[in-house]
C-alpha cells in the first residue's frame, strides 16, 4: 500500500479480496478526500477505534469485513470526523491487544 497515501484526491478505493495483511497504514488519515473505502476479506487489523480513519470527513462507506478488530494498548480519545452512512463490519475476528 506505499505510495497511496500520496493520492490525496482519491475518492473511491477498493482493495478488496487481496489478502492483504497487518496494521492499515496510519497515512490512511492523508486520503481526505475519500468517500468509500473497501477493504474487506483481507487479514488487516484494524483498531477498533478507526483511527485510521478518524480525519477521513467525506468519508460516507467503510467496508471492514472478514478482518481482524483489535484493541490499542493506549487509549484513542479523538472524536472521527466521518459521518458513515454504510459501515459493514460482518465476520470480523475477535477483539485482541495490540501493544
Amino acid at each position: 500500500m506505499k505510495g497511496w497515501c500520496d493520492l490525496k484526491n482519491l475518492e473511491v478505493l477498493d482493495v478488496s479480496n487481496n489478502a492483504l495483511e497487518g496494521m492499515l497504514p496510519r497515512c490512511f488519515s492523508n486520503l481526505t478526500s475519500l468517500r468509500v473505502l473497501d477493504v474487506s476479506r483481507n487479514h488487516f487489523q484494524i483498531p477498533l477505534s478507526f483511527a485510521p480513519f478518524a480525519n477521513l470527513s467525506n468519508l460516507k462507506a467503510l467496508s471492514i469485513n472478514e478482518n481482524k478488530m483489535v484493541m490499542e494498548s493506549s487509549f484513542y480519545t479523538s472524536i472521527p470526523k466521518f459521518q458513515l452512512e454504510v459501515c459493514c463490519a460482518e465476520a470480523c475476528e475477535r477483539v485482541k491487544l495490540l501493544y
